[in-house]
């Protein structure tokens, strides 16, 4: 038995369960075809929260009058800053994971993990074997027919890496993004 505990999928809730199993004495290994963190770290959660409070922190400050805003009184954001920002706070989510991860020796394996038989675990060329197995690969958007996920709708992906703010008219996550 290679491992006692393999996680598949290393977004928060296949990271949660590696590290308890670890804390617990299990040798653990979590399996990750992408990056540490899934969907809410890497694309979902923490980049449009990012981005919402940049907007939230540009609304108040331009309704706050005793700011003195100088000679041009309009408030704009750089699109271009702002995305690097967020991408600091992602990456440095991400190394504080590994670190984590790290600290409880979880060893992380790089790929798509396909069960094969009870206890074995493909990732690549390579079998992994483990008495105990959680599968933790989250979830993927579906376009609904009466919401579909293009034309005129943007992804929160989309959304989350836009340079440049969107036409008038574009929906990102339900809101209407304005110029």
């Amino acid at each position: 038995m290679d491992f006692d505990v393999a996680v598949i999928g290393g977004g928060v809730g296949g990271l949660a369960a590696a590290v308890r199993a670890a804390e617990a004495g299990k040798k653990v290994a979590i399996v990750e075809k992408d990056q540490l963190g899934g969907e809410c770290i890497n694309r979902a959660c923490i980049p449009s929260k990012t981005l919402i409070d940049a907007v939230k922190l540009l609304s108040r400050t331009e309704r706050a009058n005793w700011i003195k805003k100088g000679n041009d009184s309009e408030l704009s954001l750089d699109y271009n800053a702002l995305n690097a920002y967020k991408t600091q706070i992602i990456d440095r989510i991400r190394l504080n994971l590994q670190r984590t991860l790290e600290k409880y020796s979880v060893t992380v394996i790089n790929g798509k993990g396909e069960v094969q038989h009870e206890g074995e675990v493909k990732v690549g060329n390579k079998t992994i074997t483990t008495d105990k197995m959680i599968i933790s690969t989250g979830s993927v958007p579906i376009s609904i027919p009466d919401f579909p996920l293009n034309g005129k709708r943007l992804r929160p992906l989309e959304c989350n890496e836009l340079a440049l703010r969107p036409a008038k008219g574009h929906n990102c996550r339900g809101r209407s993004c304005r110029r």
